[in-house]
């Protein structure tokens, strides 16, 4: 059953004028794995979704008219299911879905209208000591108290979004507000429409913008809007979020990975200091056991920077510890007051799941899990090329499955035992922060976690320098084994080389050569008859055309740029070894801003400014590409959504040439961009600009982002069937045309036009979406909608 038909089959719910809860009772078995609510919502409103009394895990999600989710909730077992969120008019949907078993379920769903309220703001310009703001905003029913701030949507507080209102008593001319306490410099959505407006030159009293001498003169002859943004020009407004333990067993003196995001949505500035403590109670306080401290160079004006740190528990003889029990992580953005803020009070302490995260600690004298090591596994070949072409030949593996997947590594430390003649020195602070992050990138695709420990021996995985007086070596390492394996060796005369250097950053050859001996570690070889010594490799290989670094990073072969991720074929050996991550399971978007970088929430994958080639992976859930984003470009932009499909320009596709290491003859690979994962499932697309070349998967497509006002460029369509959409909803039937052109439908648009190749040979047509109704295209009937 389509997205449509899902949505047209869902029961519809009719909200209580008193505002009073939907309360429902239903249960989901295997034979009905979801059920599906609609309800239309006719003024802003404050929607809470309920989903409790389970038996089994079931989850919810929250959809918006076009069956795309918006929010959901995924907790694990039993647990109620949640969701909070402000949702302006329309139509919705609330989506109860099966995860485990069968189960009877009660749903509540509340939806609260907001309320006008009318608001008068003033404040010290530069010049003028009597601006205001004057208008209304929405807010819940309530009890507001004086003097405090009401803000409507924490999360946006940023230019060209919505401010915070102070809620005050006075009347025109009275008292002001201290102008330190107030944000100034942001224009004001004050009538909830979405829309902003920029509040320079305009009438007294004109969307609520003027000042008291304005009220005498009438229209302002000055630049107001130039005293307000020259007022707060030098402020900031740091924040911190999404503070939690990502890996690292918790234990007093191991080491723990702690993701966090810092925030600032005014003015940009430089070297904000994170502070990260350890404590006793959920109340962060400079003084409490200080764990690290970190500096972000550059935080830009409504910008969030994401992060992971390392950090080490103190030890067990420390007097911190009361033993086991729980304690709590927190951090503190600008602890010494250093960069001059909006308001400083939101700097820590914003709760748990925000800046502060609960840490259970129990093993106290127990042996951790990870020191446990993993032994050495014998996998079976696929019978797969792709695979079976990159594992070595004994088919050796590091095997977790009796240590809670840890795969412990450790950087050499001076005077530590080697197995091999060479001498070994301690690598550099850049190359050991590249190798963290190159573990971190390889934990996205397989179900393994990299664990830093103290360096001895017996450690799976060892980097150190080399100095190999015997050879030109630049790099190599050792498949998984009981005494040298999974040993990393660099040589240290590069470190000095602007390309080769192994501590220079993703996108470089050394970087990508952390990678690819990271894989030799692991158990993956060479794809061909070759390796750095002459000796070759053993078989079984890929055939020269597919040998590449576009497809592995194992490969001698290297057309175009460096990847910065495991590519297609090296993922799908991983996984066979180690077993797939869920990852983005889901319904994501990945918002493109480069063919070679892209954001899923407030991560950032890739690179903006310098090519390179990355794996997108993405295990389930119903996905979007959202490249509408993306730049014009010349020739337009290539997107294949099957696995090992790449997103690139349709120029540069397929165009770069090597010549093979295995006979020297010549083939071509795509030289950057990002390539499509085996078993990731992408649905959905929102196209560019550009002309764009778009090849369907077997899912349910459905191809968006066309707008009568904006180009939309000269778009193709292939491999679409009727399970497929192409969703022209915003136009009417007469601002579109149609002919056909050989065996393809050509839709001509407002700006820009489509066209669906193979449409006529095909009995198995894509719907088209017009004026909300599914449309197909005769040459002899024209436009006629296809019936429900």
């Amino acid at each position: 059953m389509s997205i449509a038909e899902q949505l047209r089959a869902a029961r519809s719910l009719t909200l209580n004028a008193n505002g009073a809860p939907i309360n429902l009772q239903d249960n989901i078995s295997q034979w009905n794995p979801r059920d599906l609510y609609a309800f239309n919502i006719t003024s802003l409103s404050a929607v809470k979704l309920e989903l409790g009394n389970l038996r089994e895990d079931l989850d919810i999600q929250l959809l918006n008219d076009q069956g795309e989710s918006i929010q959901a909730s995924f907790l694990a077992g039993t647990t109620p299911e949640l969701i909070e969120r402000d949702l302006q008019p329309g139509q919705y949907y609330a989506q109860v879905q099966q995860y485990g078993g069968d189960s009877r379920y009660s749903l509540s769903i509340n939806v609260q209208s907001y309320q006008r309220y009318q608001f008068e703001y003033y404040f010290n310009g530069k010049d003028n000591t009597s601006d205001y703001y004057t208008g209304y905003t929405y807010a819940r029913s309530g009890t507001y108290q004086v003097g405090q701030f009401y803000d409507p949507t924490e999360k946006n507080n940023t230019t060209g979004k919505n401010g915070r209102y102070f809620i005050t008593a006075m009347t025109e001319g009275g008292d002001r507000y201290s102008t330190q306490q107030v944000f100034v410099d942001r224009y004001y959505d004050v009538d909830a429409t979405g829309q902003s407006f920029i509040p320079v030159r305009q009438m007294a009293g004109d969307k609520g913008l003027g000042s008291e001498q304005a009220r005498i003169e009438g229209p302002l002859t000055g630049s107001f809007g130039g005293d307000q943004w020259e007022y707060d020009a030098a402020v900031s407004e740091l924040s911190g979020n999404g503070l939690s333990v990502t890996e690292g067993l918790v234990a007093p003196g191991y080491m723990l990975g702690l993701k966090h995001s810092v925030t600032n949505s005014l003015v940009a500035t430089e070297n904000v200091q994170v502070s990260f403590y350890l404590s006793k109670d959920e109340v962060i306080a400079p003084d409490d056991y200080l764990l690290t401290q970190s500096t972000i160079a550059n935080l830009y004006s409504n910008s969030t920077k994401t992060d992971t740190i390392q950090i080490t528990l103190p030890s067990s003889q420390n007097n911190f510890w009361d033993g086991p029990g729980t304690y709590y992580i927190g951090m503190i953005i600008d602890g010494d007051n250093l960069i001059k803020e909006a308001q400083e009070s939101n700097n820590l302490n914003l709760g748990m799941g925000k800046d502060v995260t609960a840490i259970d600690v129990q093993e106290f004298d127990a042996k951790p899990a990870f020191l446990v090591s993993p032994t050495i596994g014998q996998a079976q070949k696929s019978g797969q090329i792709e695979i079976d072409a990159l594992i070595n030949s004994a088919g050796a593996y590091w095997d977790t499955s009796q240590n809670g997947g840890f795969i412990p590594f450790s950087f050499y430390r001076p005077g530590a035992k080697d197995y091999i003649e060479e001498t070994s020195t301690e690598l550099t602070e850049p190359i050991k922060a590249n190798i963290r992050e190159v573990l971190k990138t390889i934990e996205r695709y397989i179900n393994v976690q990299f664990i830093e420990t103290a360096d001895n021996e017996y450690v799976p995985l060892r980097y150190m320098f080399t100095q190999d007086t015997n050879s030109n070596s630049y790099a190599y390492a050792f498949y998984p084994d009981s005494t040298t394996g999974g040993d990393v060796h660099l040589s240290d005369r590069w470190e000095s080389d602007a390309k080769n250097g192994f501590g220079l950053g993703p996108g470089n050859h050394g970087y990508m050569t952390l990678l690819h001996e990271t894989l030799h570690a692991l158990g993956l070889k060479h794809p061909g008859n070759y390796d750095v010594v002459g000796t070759g490799t053993e078989g079984p290989y890929l055939l020269p055309n597919n040998d590449n670094t576009s497809n592995t990073i194992m490969s001698y072969n290297t057309p175009g740029s460096s990847p910065i991720t495991p590519m297609e074929y090296d993922i799908r050996a991983l996984q066979h070894l180690y077993g797939a991550k869920r990852s983005n399971s889901n319904a994501t978007t990945y918002q493109f801003t480069t063919v070679y970088q892209y954001e899923v929430a407030s991560e950032t994958f890739g690179l903006a400014k310098t090519p390179i080639k990355q794996t997108l992976w993405d295990s389930q859930g119903i996905d979007t590409l959202d490249l509408s984003q993306l730049a014009p470009v010349d020739g337009g932009y290539s997107i294949n959504l099957n696995s090992g499909g790449w997103i690139t320009t349709q120029i540069d596709r397929d165009r770069q040439i090597y010549y093979a290491q295995q006979d020297r003859m010549p083939y071509y690979a795509t030289p950057f961009g990002t390539v499509i994962a085996y078993n990731t499932v992408l649905e959905n697309v929102m196209t560019s600009k550009s002309d764009d070349q778009i090849i369907a998967n077997s899912a349910s497509n459905r191809f968006g982002g066309y707008d009568p006002g904006q180009d939309g460029g000269n778009d193709r369509l292939e491999g679409t069937d009727r399970n497929d959409i192409l969703d022209l909803a915003n136009y009417r039937l007469d601002q579109v045309q149609a002919q056909l052109q050989g065996e393809d439908l050509l839709i001509s648009l407002p700006k820009g036009s489509i066209r669906i190749v193979n449409y006529y040979t095909s009995t198995n047509r894509i719907p088209i979406y017009l004026n909300q109704a599914a449309y197909a295209y005769t040459i002899s009937a024209g436009w006629s909608k296809i019936p429900d």
